[in-house]
């Protein structure tokens, strides 16, 4: 999936890899949307030339999922070194996730490493959305 939003973003631009990413981390099925037509200026190949990823060039999301989002996806853990370390360690993912990639790989991760858990208010962006909840359960749990 992290592969496919890649290529969708490469050729169809920020706002087309954002939806196939969404349903990707939502676990929500997802039909791509017309493609856009190829023109002569892009040789046919169609890269980059909607207007949605040339106005969305260099912004924070065609950043990330244009250079962070496989390298960070694809590095493979040390679970080894994570099991030594499971006293100091505690996960976490937002209440308003469960059952989206991010809290089941969290969650997965606790489990697998003998780490501590925990679940905090809100979703992906809680700690915005509910501040005194999110750091009095932050506190709670270091």
């Amino acid at each position: 999936m992290i592969t496919e939003v890649y290529e969708i973003h490469r050729t169809e631009g920020v706002a087309a890899a954002t939806a196939r990413l969404s349903a990707g981390l939502e676990g929500r099925s997802w039909e791509p949307g017309p493609r856009p037509a190829s023109t002569a200026a892009d040789g046919g190949e169609n890269t980059r030339s909607t207007p949605d990823s040339q106005g969305a060039q260099n912004t924070p999301m065609d950043i990330f999922l244009g250079h962070v989002l496989r390298p960070f996806t694809s590095h493979a853990l040390d679970l080894d070194a994570l099991k030594g370390l499971s006293s100091r360690l505690t996960l976490g993912a937002g209440r308003d996730s469960r059952g989206q990639l991010p809290f089941r790989t969290a969650s997965l991760l606790a489990e697998l490493s003998g780490s501590d858990f925990v679940e905090f208010p809100g979703g992906h962006l809680g700690v915005l959305q509910h501040p005194v909840a999110f750091a009095d359960r932050l506190a709670e749990a270091l």
